[in-house]
């Protein structure tokens, strides 16, 4: 058997767990008229969900589908987020055992995305408790202030870019000029890594940042995996460079943690990054675009924003 084979194979068994089985799910509930699995499924629905919130709004606060219960309530949103009832939904240890065993047989440090453990999307206490515990002293409100200044600096010069594009008549699309690039720029300042390789980030993110998503096509997953592991690839000679010479971002004092006798492992301080990278990107992208279009759609609500910024 050869080496592409095996690696074929692999691929396979780390997709079919946690989005083969899920696109079938989706799929099946999705025909029996599950609100919450057209929404997963249909890209209309996708694009434009509000009339598909107040379908399930009008259904009650809380509607049992064949795939799942839904919710678009609030209030109970929030009770379940600040329960100790609830886990992590994609968290392998909750598959059942043949499952776990298949993904566990063919597991690949490299290809460890955001929604892998032991990033802190995926694990629950105690892992949760002490991950976080350690963490937490190194992205203290004090850390995240002190880059306060230099973001502005990112943004003006983003901003400013944008401007003299459009002042050349040139069409200036906002997500590739604005919403992708600045959050980029941003977590390589966190991250530590040097100027010369952020486009290179830049294309990892947009690689890695479907990997939140559930159902994956399996071409889809191929080229999540590639992007993820050219990361990693990098961040595991970038994280050894911090180790012999740290620099003045966070990510060196998060590799040079140690507290109560306790420190992340490598492969944890790689989970923080690449949660940085996927979570932070496509999070801070969507929020750029929405808001821009929320305000293009509301002009009284940007001239609010211009009378008083």
């Amino acid at each position: 058997m050869t080496s592409g084979t095996v690696a074929t194979i692999g691929t396979v068994a780390r997709w079919f767990p946690r989005h083969g089985l899920a696109r079938v799910a989706i799929a099946r509930s999705a025909r029996g008229g599950d609100l919450r699995a057209r929404m997963m499924g249909d890209a209309s629905a996708v694009a434009e969900p509000f009339a598909m919130y107040e379908q399930i709004r009008r259904q009650g606060r809380l509607v049992q589908g064949r795939l799942m219960r839904t919710t678009v309530d609030h209030e109970i949103c929030g009770q379940i987020l600040r329960s100790d009832a609830f886990g992590s939904p994609v968290n392998l240890a909750r598959m059942p055992r043949p499952l776990r065993a298949l993904a566990g047989i063919f597991s690949d440090q490299l290809t460890l995305g955001p929604v892998d453990p032991p990033s802190m999307l995926v694990v629950d206490p105690p892992d949760h408790t002490r991950y976080r515990r350690l963490v937490s002293r190194v992205f203290t409100p004090r850390a995240v202030e002190a880059l306060r200044r230099r973001i502005e600096e990112i943004s003006d010069e983003t901003l400013d870019d944008v401007a003299a594009r459009g002042a050349s008549g040139a069409v200036v699309d906002l997500v590739p000029t604005l919403a992708a690039p600045l959050p980029v720029t941003v977590i390589a300042e966190v991250l530590g890594i040097p100027v010369d390789r952020r486009d290179e980030l830049l294309r990892w993110a947009g690689g890695v940042a479907p990997a939140l998503d559930i159902g994956l096509r399996y071409r889809e997953f191929v080229n999540v995996e590639r992007s993820t592991r050219a990361f990693n690839q990098f961040m595991h000679e970038h994280l050894e460079r911090l180790a012999q010479q740290p620099g003045d971002d966070i990510l060196s004092r998060l590799v040079a943690l140690e507290a109560d006798g306790e420190r992340l492992t490598h492969v944890e301080v790689m989970a923080v990054a690449g949660l940085l990278l996927g979570a932070g990107f496509e999070t801070t992208v969507n929020l750029i675009g929405n808001g821009v279009v929320t305000l293009l759609r509301h002009p009284d609500q940007l001239r609010r924003l211009r009378d008083d910024p």
